[in-house]
C-alpha cells in the first residue's frame, strides 16, 4: 500500500500536476439583509363562464396581490392567476324515508273573562285541547296606557287655506238665530259663510260660501243690522264694520 501511494506522488511530480489535497471549510459568513415582505393576496370568486363547465356550473377563483392591503381589487393590484372549479353532476335520488307518525288534531276554545273570586281567567283566555291533553292559557292584565305620541306635523298650507275666522259685530240676537262669519284665506281673499236657520237639533241645515269684493257694502241676514265692507291699499286689506248698536270695529292684514 505504501508503495502504491509513493508511485502516485512520483507520477504527479513527473507530470507537473499539483498533488491531491483535502479542502477544509471556512468560517460561516454574516447573516444577509432581510428580504422585502411579500404582498398579501386577495382572492375573489365569480360564477364560472358558461362554456367552462357543464350544466351544473362552477366557480372561477381569481388571485391578486393586494398592494395596499385593503382586501379589495384596485388598479394597483397585480393579477396572478385564476382557476375554474366545476360542480359535479347531481347524485341519484335517495331512498324514501320511513313515514312519520300521524299528528294529533288540536282545538282552541276561547274563554270569556271571569271576574269571580279565584278565577283562573279573570281577563279571559283559551283552552287548547290536543287529543287527551289540554291546557289553559290565560290572558294577561291590560297594560298601562302608553305615553302620548309626538304631535303630528302641521298640514301644509296653500293659497286657499283658512288663516283666520272673523265674526264682524260678534254674535247678535238670540242664541237660536244663525250667525254669519267671514273666512280669511291665505291669498287674502275673504269668503262669507252664511248658515241656514238651525233645525231642532240646533245644527244649521246648510252653509253657503260667497266671495266678497272690495268697495261694496254688506249686511248680515240674521236681522242684527251688522254692516261691513272691505278695502285694499297696497298690500294691506282692511275689513270694517258697524253694529246695530253703533259699535264700530275693523280688522286688517297683509296680502301677497
Amino acid at each position: 500500500m505504501k508503495k502504491f501511494a509513493a508511485v502516485l506522488i512520483l507520477a504527479a511530480a513527473c507530470t507537473g500536476q499539483t498533488p491531491l489535497t483535502q479542502e477544509v471549510p471556512g468560517p460561516q459568513g454574516p447573516q444577509g439583509d432581510a428580504g422585502t415582505p411579500a404582498a398579501p393576496i386577495t382572492v375573489y370568486t365569480t360564477p364560472a363562464p358558461a362554456d367552462a363547465c357543464g350544466p351544473n356550473g362552477g366557480t372561477e377563483v381569481f388571485f391578486y396581490t393586494d398592494a395596499n392591503n385593503n382586501h379589495l381589487i384596485d388598479l394597483d393590484d397585480h393579477y396572478m392567476t385564476s382557476y375554474v372549479t366545476c360542480n359535479g353532476t347531481n347524485g341519484s335520488a335517495g331512498a324514501q324515508g320511513i313515514p312519520g307518525r300521524d299528528g294529533t288534531s288540536c282545538t282552541v276554545t276561547t274563554i270569556a273573562p271571569d271576574s269571580s273570586p279565584d278565577s283562573a281567567t279573570p281577563y279571559g283566555g283559551a283552552l287548547i285541547a290536543c287529543g287527551d291533553s289540554q291546557v289553559f292559557v290565560s290572558n294577561g292584565a291590560p297594560g298601562a296606557v302608553g305615553a302620548d305620541g309626538q304631535p303630528g306635523a302641521p298640514a301644509p298650507s296653500n293659497s286657499f287655506s283658512v288663516v283666520e275666522v272673523i265674526d264682524p259685530c260678534g254674535k247678535q240676537g238670540s242664541v237660536s238665530e244663525p250667525d254669519e262669519v267671514l273666512l280669511q284665506l291665505q291669498n287674502g281673499t275673504v269668503l262669507g259663510a252664511f248658515q241656514d236657520s238651525p233645525g231642532n237639533s240646533g245644527n244649521a241645515f246648510n252653509v253657503r260660501l260667497s266671495y266678497l269684493a272690495d268697495g261694496q257694502g254688506f249686511r248680515t241676514t240674521d236681522e242684527t243690522g251688522c254692516v261691513f265692507s272691505l278695502a285694499t291699499a297696497g298690500h294691506t286689506r282692511t275689513l270694517s264694520w258697524t253694529a246695530k248698536q253703533g259699535n264700530i270695529g275693523f280688522d286688517a292684514w297683509t296680502i301677497p
